[in-house]
């Protein structure tokens, strides 16, 4: 059978799936509709082991649990727009995550990375460039089609400040 990681995969899959099919019946049956319309978020941190780069692996999309992987992210995130269901991934590691889901992705915040990792990205030159020479701390959010703007917008994180009082 599968190792760890892939039955890790499956389960995050078939939460998801389920959320999505639930959905689906009750807006097929017009029921509960305010479950329906209210945003499910779901958060998946260190994407890259969940849903992992198949031309990475042996035998690339020719293995059929990376097949299976890519088809089944493909449907559920088609699926799931339409239900009001987002998903969230994050990763440091963007030769190591499944293209698809980076495709997929409708709005993206990109960190400073390493020039192999910014090859990978489906986006223009010109952001490409702005990403190499990112500060430490900063951030580009590239969202085509979905927020007006015209370029990539860069963003500063700033770190949070305590004030600790005994």
């Amino acid at each position: 059978i599968v190792g760890r990681d892939e039955v890790r995969t499956l389960l995050i899959f078939d939460i998801i799936s389920k959320i999505i099919a639930y959905k689906m019946q009750a807006a097929n049956q017009k029921d509960f509709p305010e479950f329906i319309t209210r945003q499910t978020i779901i958060l998946i941190d260190e994407a890259h082991e969940i849903l992992p780069n198949p031309h990475l692996s042996p035998g690339g999309f020719q293995n059929i649990f990376s097949n299976y992987v890519d088809n089944e992210f493909r449907l559920l995130a088609a699926e799931g727009r339409k239900y009001n269901v987002s998903q969230f991934t994050a990763s440091q590691m963007l030769r190591k995550l499944n293209p698809n889901v980076v495709e997929q992705a409708n709005t993206q915040i990109l960190f400073r990375d390493s020039k192999k990792d910014i090859d990978t990205l489906s986006v223009p030159n010109s952001v490409k460039k702005e990403l190499l020479s990112l500060k430490v701390g900063h951030s580009i959010v590239y969202s085509p089609g979905n927020l007006p703007m015209k370029n990539a917008q860069e963003i500063k994180i700033i770190p949070p400040r305590f004030l600790h009082v005994n």
